[in-house]
């Protein structure tokens, strides 16, 4: 019991902090995500890391808070899933609520704009070092590459929905005519 009870408040703990630092949402977290759950703690491995945040993004809601519930009971179970859930959102929840006390009184202000500059400019590497991460595990052979590529040119035209969906119909296809699936 007393293990359990160590193990939920280090899960927790570590997903507050992932909140804590969590600027962007998305696919930014990834690689705290990867450091505090693969890295250093081996709760998962990489390869599940990336599919939890594939099933993430086609799952409703925050990305994040997805793949955080679904680390959470990997590691925990359904404890586990609630106390990683809650320690991620609480954080943006306590952000959200300070800001919305004190927005009304330091937007105008030019330094406001410039730290949320600075803040966006990270929040863009973390996503790129995420796209390359994912470019790695995915982008496999030339049937992954072009699902890559028709992907990316329906993203300006299409729904993320109807892309993963006929990107994993695609997939499974491909698998299907190389005898890989029975």
């Amino acid at each position: 019991m007393k293990n359990r009870l160590r193990d939920t408040v280090e899960l927790f703990g570590v997903f507050f902090i992932i909140g804590l630092l969590n600027f962007g949402g998305g696919y930014s977290v990834l690689p705290f995500f990867k450091q505090e759950a693969v890295e250093k703690r081996k709760w998962i491995k990489n390869e599940e890391l990336l599919d939890y945040f594939v099933i993430s993004q086609c799952l409703p809601g925050v990305i994040a808070v997805n793949a955080a519930t679904l680390v959470g009971y990997r590691v925990q179970r359904s404890l586990g899933a609630v106390f990683s859930t809650l320690g991620i959102i609480l954080p943006a929840f306590i952000s959200i609520l300070l800001v919305a006390i004190l927005f009304m009184n330091f937007m105008h202000l030019k330094i406001v704009h410039d730290i949320l500059l600075g803040i966006n400019v990270a929040v863009l590497l973390m996503i790129f070092e995420a796209v390359l991460n994912f470019a790695k595990k995915g982008i496999v052979d030339k049937a992954s590459f072009t699902i890559f590529a028709l992907a990316f040119i329906a993203c300006f035209f299409v729904s993320p929905a109807i892309i993963i969906f006929s990107a994993g119909l695609f997939g499974f296809a491909v698998k299907k005519i190389r005898g890989e699936v029975q």
